[in-house]
């Protein structure tokens, strides 16, 4: 049978555990946030709920708003969205990409 010290020392493992699992994913969140942190919001939307359409969209808006012919997009994802259902059925998805052109 276990002891209240050991549900102690248990719950404090893995509360650290969790610690360090948010903290790892907070810095590289952040670290991507600052190498994009000077890019343009894009969005694309599919009215079939399609969300890879909705994400190649959003990409040649961006790929479109830049010049040259050896133009490259460095995108980080931001937000879905989408809307569902009403009289008209609707099924429409919007992706919202944050890109640089390099």
């Amino acid at each position: 049978m276990a002891t209240g010290n050991d549900r102690r020392n248990f719950l404090n493992a893995l509360g650290a555990g969790a610690s360090g699992v948010l903290l790892a994913s907070a810095a590289g969140a952040t670290n991507a946030a600052d190498e994009l942190g000077n890019g343009k919001v894009f969005k694309g939307t599919s009215k079939q709920g399609d969300i890879k359409e909705a994400l190649d969209t959003a990409i040649q808006a961006a790929m479109a708003s830049a010049r040259g012919n050896d133009r490259q997009v460095r995108w980080t994802f931001k937000s879905l969205s989408g809307v569902n259902g009403g009289i008209i059925g609707a099924h429409e998805v919007t992706v919202t990409i944050e890109a640089v052109i390099v």
